[in-house]
């Protein structure tokens, strides 16, 4: 009887074991990205309790072995996160988009009360009201991971009259950001601004945050924003170290003052061009009027008539003439190539701040990262 019992409880143990490893690989078969999950590198590595966000056909599930460690409201394809767990890390992916014909919305919304770690992994997720995603972090940050070769796409539409600025974006961040990964992110603001009254009106932006920003990792960044700011922090930093930032923002209030004067130093630089070519040509002229003055020089005194003196004093008229233009458009010269040099640096500093706004802050372009600044939101090349 007791060998029966025994023999019972293996087979039931089998059973359990084949159950649970059935349930893992259907959970694997929901990775369809062939993209790992795993930690991008040291930095978000400490972050090692995984939830898993799946967005499909209009709703949304939450799974994973550290599940429990966080709070959900849920609606559809629209989900709230709480959390005051330690070294959590959200993955997220899916398709909440749909079709012109059938749209499907989607929102996700993180409030964390730690440092945690959210991987984007092949996610397309558009809000019809308010921001696609939203995360609070007070006073922490949250460690945006953009895994290598994956594409990730959130948009938005309209926001309430009410909504605080704080979360007028499409991807708003209560706190600080820090960008992580080499994969694609694209950010699609196309809510158009909430009339206050009839003078005042509340933009939204593509990236807000109420923290610093920083990255430096070789991502593909494409924040669009119709009537706002790429990006816009209050009282932050923003540092893009490394990356590749295609931008476009409607709400540009610097364009005008620097389209003014980049035709200025467009004329400067071709006034610089055209008076160094007329001083090489009067250089050229007056060392052949030097060689022929030291010809003259070199005829013995009694054999110096009357026409070579006129020659003489002809050409030491314009050797003078030459000289004194040649000084006058050297001292131009120094003067514009002075201009240039600040108009350049000022523009280069001005060019940041077209579609980024740092309020109170500043903004740091890297050696190793490339700033595109488009005149349409159509223009951006969406590989």
């Amino acid at each position: 009887m007791s060998k029966s019992i025994f023999r019972i409880v293996q087979v039931l143990i089998a059973v359990g074991w084949i159950v649970a490893a059935a349930s893992c690989d259907d959970y694997d078969t929901h990775h369809d990205k062939g993209i790992s999950f795993e930690p991008y590198n040291s930095l978000v590595s400490r972050f090692a309790h995984p939830v898993y966000i799946e967005y499909k056909r209009g709703g949304a599930r939450v799974w994973g072995p550290c599940s429990d460690s966080i709070q959900v409201e849920q609606d559809g394809a629209r989900m709230r996160v709480s959390t005051s767990a330690d070294s959590l890390a959200i993955f997220v992916y899916g398709n909440a988009v749909g079709d012109t014909i059938q749209p499907l919305h989607g929102q996700l919304q993180i409030e964390s009360k730690r440092n945690f770690a959210l991987y984007l992994n092949g996610l397309c997720l558009r809000s019809n009201f308010g921001p696609a995603l939203q995360v609070e972090v007070v006073g922490d940050t949250c460690f945006l991971v953009i895994p290598g070769g994956s594409k990730n796409i959130l948009s938005d539409t309209l926001y309430a009259a009410d909504a605080p600025i704080e979360q007028r974006a499409c991807l708003s961040v209560e706190g600080h950001l820090y960008l992580v990964g080499t994969g694609a992110l694209t950010l699609r603001n196309m809510a158009s601004p909430v009339m206050l009254s009839e003078t005042d009106s509340l933009l939204s932006h593509a990236l807000l945050s109420s923290g610093n920003v920083l990255c430096n990792n070789s991502l593909t960044a494409r924040l669009i924003s119709r009537y706002g700011d790429a990006i816009h922090t209050e009282g932050g930093e923003v540092r893009l170290l490394r990356g590749t930032w295609h931008h476009y923002a409607g709400q540009d209030t610097l364009a005008e003052h620097y389209d003014t004067l980049n035709v200025q130093l467009t004329g400067l630089r071709s006034h610089r061009d055209s008076l160094s070519k007329l001083n090489r040509t009067l250089m050229t002229s007056l060392t052949k009027v030097q060689s022929e003055l030291a010809v003259l020089d070199t005829i013995p005194q009694e054999q110096f008539n009357d026409s070579l003196q006129h020659r003489t004093d002809s050409l030491m008229l314009l050797r003078d003439s030459l000289s004194l233009q040649v000084d006058t458009n050297t001292g131009s010269l120094a003067q514009d190539t002075t201009r240039i040099g600040q108009l350049t640096n000022y523009l280069d500093s001005l060019f940041l701040h077209r579609t980024i706004h740092a309020a109170g802050g500043t903004i740091t372009l890297g050696e190793e990262a490339t700033l595109k600044i488009y005149s349409s939101p159509d223009s951006i090349p969406q590989k």
